[in-house]
């Protein structure tokens, strides 16, 4: 009885060793799938940086300013051609009205 008792005991030791190492195996696994993760993450908090600081400097007033006045060739607004809201009232447009 004692022999079987320990041949028994040895054999889920062994079994709970190899489930062990097992459950080791994977958790080293996912540890290392993890820092690729944050690797990547930091990687592309670094590329959002970057671009953010590229979208700043393609926004500024005065670069688009040049630019326009370059290739445009835009001229000013003149107080004539600024108009109220009252040009879209219904009085002085002959809407038709549809029915569905």
């Amino acid at each position: 009885m004692k022999v079987a008792f320990t041949a028994l005991s040895f054999f889920f030791l062994v079994i709970l060793c190899f489930v062990f190492l097992l459950f080791k195996t994977e958790v080293s696994m996912l540890e290392k799938d993890i820092a690729k993760l944050n690797d990547s993450i930091d990687e592309d908090r670094m590329t959002i940086h970057v671009l953010n600081a590229e979208l700043a400097h393609l926004n500024e007033p005065a670069r688009i300013r040049a630019l326009v006045q370059k290739h445009m060739k835009l001229k000013e607004v003149s107080a004539e051609q600024i108009k109220g809201i009252d040009i879209f009232s219904e009085k002085k447009q002959n809407f038709k009205k549809v029915s569905y």
